[in-house]
């Protein structure tokens, strides 16, 4: 395959993002969220392939390149995704995979970041209408202009979920996800998250 995708990122909320702050009203050199607004441009070839009736893969590489047409700064990096599912048994499957791409970021003192994302996933049908899923995801992001230039950011994340399915329209689960960021810029810090919820669709 061979493809061409257009993606305009636009921030609305008109707050400010940096700048010396002096009080209420008061910023020296504010810059505003609209800052990051970008307009990217990703051109690709790849191929999806089928192993087997319960084996796929795919990949897609090709080059982003984006204008930060408020900041006058352009640049081009590497787009890569890969892709592979397994399904070993009735509704359980494996999944796995590596994207490659420029994405806007939190840090006021950098344009955005190049980042590296490996992620998995197991979801397991323990009995009919009862499910579980571990989903694991490692994130390297490598900051790119302004004062952190070259810094870096590890993101570590694991969920561990059970959904229960009443009926193909209503189910309800049940979860954990642990997050860890390691970053020379921002320092580090854990979070924990338990969640539950009911989902319905039509």
């Amino acid at each position: 395959l061979a493809g061409y995708q257009y993606v305009v990122i636009d921030f609305t909320g008109d707050e400010p993002i940096g700048g010396i702050w002096f009080g209420p009203g008061a910023i020296l050199g504010e810059v505003k969220s609209d800052i990051r607004n970008s307009r990217s441009h990703y051109g690709y070839i790849g191929v999806n392939h089928l192993f087997r009736p319960d084996m796929s893969g795919a990949v897609k590489a090709g080059i982003q390149y984006i204008d930060f047409y408020n900041q006058g700064d352009t640049g081009t990096s590497p787009y890569i995704q890969l892709a592979f599912n397994y399904t070993y048994a009735p509704q359980s499957q494996v999944r796995f995979g590596f994207t490659e791409s420029r994405n806007p970021i939190y840090d006021a003192l950098a344009n955005d970041a190049d980042s590296s994302v490996v992620f998995g996933q197991v979801r397991h049908r323990i009995v009919p209408n009862l499910f579980g899923t571990v989903t694991g995801t490692f994130q390297n992001s490598i900051f790119n202009g302004g004062a952190h230039d070259g810094d870096a950011d590890q993101l570590y994340q694991l969920g561990v979920n059970v959904e229960y399915r009443f009926n193909p329209y209503l189910s309800a689960e049940i979860g954990y996800n642990y997050d860890k960021l390691e970053s020379n810029v921002y320092g580090n810090f854990d979070r924990n998250r338990v969640y539950m919820g009911v989902t319905a669709s039509y």
